[in-house]
């Protein structure tokens, strides 16, 4: 089921991207989960549109999945 897009998810994910502009290394996507104070399965989702690159503007880095020490996370990729 897809959830249509809301004013406060396009927020959140606009923080989710400067947030990670800011840790070259990766955030963890619990971190990013307490930070937003939303739900894991939220972030789950969020990540999961960042990464695919739908709707991300021409010239933001890609969005990738990463580990951020034993946790999963994302970070921003290299512009090709």
């Amino acid at each position: 089921m897809t959830r249509p897009p809301s004013y406060a998810s396009g927020l959140r994910i606009a923080a989710i991207v400067c947030g990670l502009r800011r840790r070259p290394m990766g955030w963890a996507l619990d971190d990013i989960a307490t930070r937003l104070e939303i739900h894991r399965r939220t972030v789950d989702r969020y990540a999961a549109t960042l990464a695919s690159g739908d709707g991300i503007a021409i010239g933001v880095p890609p969005v990738e999945r990463c580990e951020v020490g034993d946790r999963p996370g994302l970070r921003m990729g290299v512009s090709p």
